[in-house]
């Protein structure tokens, strides 16, 4: 019943446009984010990043059912299988719970990922400048690990009738390197010669293995001007780091899920203002859900997302376990009981 009675109000409420000035190592910066606009997906909402050297990163926010349960809450049925995975006694019985989204795990996670970055997608800017393009001055770049989940060339040629070269881009980190390789086999010298758009789906948030990214796939297609980055959750710092520190002779835009997040102590989290948000009673549920300590102080700042996103897609346990380590560090409390307050 919450959640039909939150949808009617949500469809009400769309966003302000909002402006939220921030310091970066290097200079000031400005996010700019514009009134949501409505679509048969969802809502969306266009905003940009503008540096006092005059560079601008366009971000396009998307709103749908698929990036609202990864987001914030979504229905999750609760047996003794995930009962042991948190920590939780059997009860033989099965029950389903509004969760966050971080507890949006496995297979289940990765049918909601094709689905929200296919409404991405259905976006009306990023879509016209797929239709307009010629094919094969197309690349499409999936980056280990979530981005090969994105299921890229399917999308395409869902929402745009044709189907691109695929070229998928692994990467190993060292102690001081993230170094970056894709097959040769792929793409002759003369198909990479011809692309002129980039479309790279990524969980990576952090700006610096971002850049360095981009600086790899410069290298593999000269003729290269413009790219569309896929970032689900990314980070503001992480944008604002790379439209700082890359080549200004390539346009970028960037689309999200809902929110750009706060990178803070290597992990992505919410921002406390609610203007970050396009729903932001979603937000505010979500911040409900979590409850208080046993001091009676609110449980905020959880943790969202990862250096790249993939522990909640390919390691479950990880991901319990470092939400447990942050409840316990933080909050001197386990995710086994803020669970147990929502179980009958």
């Amino acid at each position: 019943m919450m959640r039909l009675v939150e949808s009617k109000l949500l469809k009400a409420n769309f966003m302000k446009p909002f402006t939220y000035t921030f310091q970066t190592p290097d200079q000031r910066a400005t996010l700019k984010m514009r009134p949501s606009i409505s679509d048969d997906m969802g809502v969306y909402r266009p905003g940009q990043i503008e540096l006092d050297n005059g560079r601008i990163l366009p971000i396009i926010s998307r709103h749908s059912d698929a990036t609202a349960a990864l987001t914030y809450l979504h229905p999750l049925e609760i047996n003794d299988d995930w009962r042991r995975l948190v920590g939780l006694p059997a009860t033989l019985t099965t029950q389903t719970i509004e969760a966050p989204g971080t507890l949006l795990l496995g297979v289940e996670r990765a049918k909601h990922i094709i689905k929200g970055i296919l409404d991405i997608f259905n976006t009306a800017e990023l879509n016209a400048t797929l239709k307009n393009t010629l094919e094969e001055k197309i690349a499409l770049l999936p980056v280990f690990r979530e981005g090969k989940q994105f299921d890229l060339s399917r999308t395409v040629k869902t929402t745009c009738g044709y189907t691109c070269l695929e070229l998928p881009i692994e990467y190993q980190t060292d102690t001081t390197d993230t170094i970056y390789h894709s097959p040769n086999n792929i793409m002759t010298g003369a198909q990479r010669e011809r692309v002129e758009l980039a479309v790279i789906g990524t969980g990576l948030i952090q700006g610096q293995d971002l850049v360095e990214l981009i600086n790899y796939v410069q290298t593999r297609f000269k003729n290269l001007s413009h790219i569309e980055l896929i970032i689900p959750h990314a980070t503001l710092q992480g944008l604002t780091h790379t439209l700082s520190y890359t080549s200004p002779g390539i346009s970028l835009r960037a689309h999200t899920f809902e929110t750009l997040l706060d990178f803070q102590e290597g992990r992505g989290k919410f921002f406390p203002h609610p203007e970050f948000h396009i729903r932001p009673t979603l937000s505010q549920h979500y911040r409900l859900w979590w409850g208080r300590d046993l001091a009676g102080q609110p449980i905020a700042n959880i943790p969202h997302v990862g250096k790249d996103g993939s522990d909640a897609l390919f390691d479950p346990l990880r991901q319990i376990r470092t939400l447990n380590e942050h409840l316990q560090k933080t909050y001197k409390t386990s995710l086994a009981n803020v669970l147990s307050r929502h179980l009958a």
